[in-house]
């Protein structure tokens, strides 16, 4: 986040501090300078403020002194920013409005990066955020170098890397939740200045939560969470460089619960909202008193290897970077939200994919430098689900069952209201069969449905990026990318336990419609993404930049549609304007970073209600959306023992063109974006003897003016977060107490529906208040 989110520990004695420079010294030995942060957003390692992109940092100290044990908590603090999980399979970063619509069938709007290797798509976990060296946040579309799926920004998570010194850490936390959280780390120096490990774990047991399932006696967001990562550092001399990782992680549970009606008087069972929910609008304090008729559970299992080689060579490195990953991801769940047998699905997904990239950066050469490489991506996906379905007919019959019509084979009273012919009527005489099953649930119109998606991803990206001085304060860049994505899919939607009566009542309600789709076809996508830009060096204190980029999110196939011709929806294409500045002040005890930007995105994809089978949610290229902004950070160091940090977004994010259903909704505010948003961070440290120090963090993060639906009705409830730490650290120690969500705002962080209007409206809560105590200690 520019300066705002550099290292709290910049003002500690020089033995304990890296990179700093030793005349910016008080007399008695502390710093009075924020100090440097390092990123390689560029593919290269270079000092942040100096890097024409709208960055956020979160270093490791700032995870240990804020105690942040989720990515959530982090991205939360970026301006314009906003994370939530809102789908069965992964979880959604948006960045400048820029996110999904569809959230289990459309790729990422920001690029995912773990140690160098792309991470994101439709199954994508942060469950192994632990040993954690620095986070960056890129704001803004960068396809240059990090291609498909950018068109928000992008996402580098860098792991902790062996050093060849023995030490390491062991952290042990014990929270109000019942739960227990322990991690450790440790550098093994093998062979001196030239192999290390470093072994790293993380073991999570939470027996309680928030979202308390009465009859099934669990709590949906208890969570037991199994993660290890062993990295290998092998340097046989100053050439080159050999870097091994292998981690694992196994996680259960960790979901939070959907309810009905959030802070509404009335729930819906079905899109047409004829039958309230015996439930009625859910509180907060409602939601560990729930009751469901589908046992909830998930897990998630994962290993990944990486191998990334360096060779240093004298006009620049190459890297070269090869993963495996193999992931799979089951799932129970009760889809209407309720202890009424009416919906649920079942998930068995996988996903295998294979990435590999080699590039070049060169040294500065005369004042020309450039990055060139090229990237492969091979990924086999498996999204296939059992899924029950029901309440989507019941609004539309009035309550008329249709199990009963088929048990009984003749009309009762609320059928002849619903097909104008008199009680008692033969259902033959409609075209159906008496007897034939498949159709049953509480409201009488549930149907099953299996589902077999299995997609396949090969894509080849070629990228060059070049910059060159003109002056020793005027730089001129510029980046292109091409882009080929192949992608297929095998897809089927049968109901083989209700072939005859599913198949008839389709064809009696959607004009002949057969509900089995079968489809199989492979698609190309192709794009070519410039950008380029002029920096201006003011001073050597203020960086001013303006820059033009485009990006694009590859296009893909819809989960569920009434017919084979919707399945496939199109890439988002977007072009983005920003001009920024980056500042230091006071002998850099204060900085100061802005950006103001415009992007425009074409073909993005909206959510309609299907035509051909409008029980159903599709996604097509129907939107034009354009997001402008402006972004401040700044970072203080008014004393020694105190910094300050403050982050202000303010985001415009609207349709200029859209059209479903006969509504035009140009001018409206695109859903699940805040167009305000601010956080602060304030850390104290105070020293009270020789031996150790008083430390006080405090962090509180807002956002205000959203709405959940494309409409504008509803309101986004605002993420009003205030979190405290106090402790007591030594040189090699650390004991802190810590209240998480002080104020227990128990805020919805998705919603979808209305309470004002008649669609089906459900959402989930953020946990509320946790407190607990935390130790640590290094060797």
């Amino acid at each position: 986040m520019g300066g705002a989110f550099c290292s709290p520990a910049a003002w500690l004695p020089a033995a304990q501090a890296q990179g700093a420079d030793s005349s910016a010294q008080t007399p008695g030995g502390e710093f009075v300078m924020l100090e440097e942060i390092t990123v390689t957003a560029t593919k290269r390692t270079e000092n942040m403020q100096d890097v024409p992109i709208a960055i956020s940092v979160l270093s490791q100290e700032l995870v240990e002194q804020g105690n942040l044990d989720e990515l959530n908590e982090f991205v939360d603090l970026i301006p314009n920013a906003n994370f939530t999980k809102d789908s069965n399979t992964s979880n959604e970063i948006s960045i400048r409005g820029s996110g999904r619509n569809l959230a289990e069938d459309e790729d990422p709007s920001v690029g995912i990066y773990r140690d160098g290797v792309y991470v994101g798509g439709l199954l994508f976990s942060t469950a192994n955020f632990y040993d954690v060296a620095q986070v960056e946040v890129l704001r803004g579309p960068q396809a240059g170098l990090y291609g498909r799926n950018a068109v928000g920004g992008a996402l580098n998570v860098v792991s902790q890397r062996p050093s060849h010194e023995l030490g390491g850490s062991v952290e042990a936390q014990y929270a109000s939740t019942q739960r227990q959280e322990y991690r450790a780390a440790v550098n093994l120096p093998v062979v001196e200045d030239t192999w290390a490990l470093r072994v790293a774990g993380l073991y999570v047991n939470q027996d309680e939560g928030f979202d308390r399932i009465v009859n099934q006696n669990k709590y949906s967001d208890a969570v037991e969470n199994k993660s290890a990562r062993i990295r290998s550092l092998f340097t046989p001399n100053d050439e080159w460089e050999f870097l091994t990782t292998v981690e694992g992680l196994d996680v259960q549970g960790g979901s939070a619960l959907g309810v009905l009606g959030p802070d509404s008087d009335t729930g819906y069972l079905d899109a047409d909202g004829v039958i309230p929910s015996p439930l009625g609008g859910t509180r907060p304090e409602d939601t560990d008193n729930q009751y469901r008729n589908t046992p909830e559970e998930n897990r998630l299992k994962q290993a990944q290897a990486i191998q990334e080689v360096n060779w240093r060579t004298s006009p620049g490195t190459a890297t070269a970077i090869v993963s495996y990953r193999d992931a799979s991801f089951d799932l129970s769940h009760d889809e209407d939200l309720t202890n009424f047998d009416i919906s649920s699905i079942e998930y068995d997904a996988s996903q295998e994919s294979t990435f590999a990239e080699l590039r070049f950066a060169s040294d500065d050469l005369n004042g020309f430098k450039f990055v060139t490489g090229v990237s492969y991506l091979d990924e086999d996906l498996v999204l296939n689900n059992r899924y029950r379905i029901g309440s989507n007919f019941a609004g539309m019959l009035d309550g008329a069952s249709i199990a009963n019509l088929y048990s009984t084979g003749r009309v009762d009273a609320l059928w002849s209201r619903v097909l104008g012919v008199p009680v008692g009527t033969p259902i033959t005489a409609l075209g159906l069969t008496p007897g034939a099953s498949g159709w049953g649930g509480y409201l009488g119109d549930t149907f099953p449905v299996q589902y077999v998606n299995e997609q396949g991803l090969e894509s080849l990206a070629v990228f060059l990026e070049a910059s060159y001085d003109i002056t020793d304060r005027l730089q001129v860049w510029g980046n292109v990318r091409y882009t080929e994505d192949e992608k297929t899919i095998n897809f089927s939607q049968d109901s083989t336990e209700c072939p005859v009566a599913c198949v008839e009542i389709f064809n009696l309600f959607f004009n002949g419609l057969d509900p089995r789709v079968h489809f199989k076809t492979t698609n190309t996508f192709s794009n070519v993404s410039p950008g380029g830009g002029v920096n201006f060096k003011l001073s050597d204190d203020a960086l001013l930049y303006a820059k033009v980029v485009t990006g694009f999110k590859a296009g893909g196939y819809n989960a569920i549609a009434g017919s084979a011709e919707e399945m496939p929806f199109d890439e988002e294409e977007t072009v983005g304007y920003e001009v920024g500045a980056k500042t230091e002040w006071l002998d850099n005890r204060l900085i100061a970073n802005a950006a103001v930007f415009l992007q425009k995105r074409e073909d993005a994809l909206v959510t309609i209600l299907d035509p051909v089978m409008p029980i159903n949610s599709l996604g097509v290229n129907a939107g034009e959306i354009e997001n402008r902004g402006v972004e401040l950070e700044l970072s203080a160091l008014p004393l020694p023992e105190l910094q300050l940090q403050m982050a202000l977004g303010y985001l415009d994010s609207e349709f200029k063109e859209f059209v479903a259903e006969g509504v035009d909704y140009a001018g409206n505010q695109t859903p699940r974006s805040f167009k305000y948003t601010a956080s602060a961070i304030a850390s104290y440290t105070q020293p009270l003897t020789d031996a150790f120090d008083l430390v006080l963090y405090a962090s509180y993060r807002n956002g205000w003016d959203g709405y959940t639906e494309n409409d504008n009705i509803e309101e986004m409830s605002n993420p009003e977060i205030t979190d405290l730490r106090l402790g007591l650290q030594g040189q090699s120690w650390k004991v802190a107490g810590f209240v998480d969500n002080v104020l227990d705002n128990r805020y919805t962080t998705v919603e979808f529906g209305s309470a004002y209007t008649t669609s089906r409206h459900y959402g989930i809560y953020s946990p509320g208040r946790v407190y607990g105590l935390r130790g640590e200690f290094k060797f």
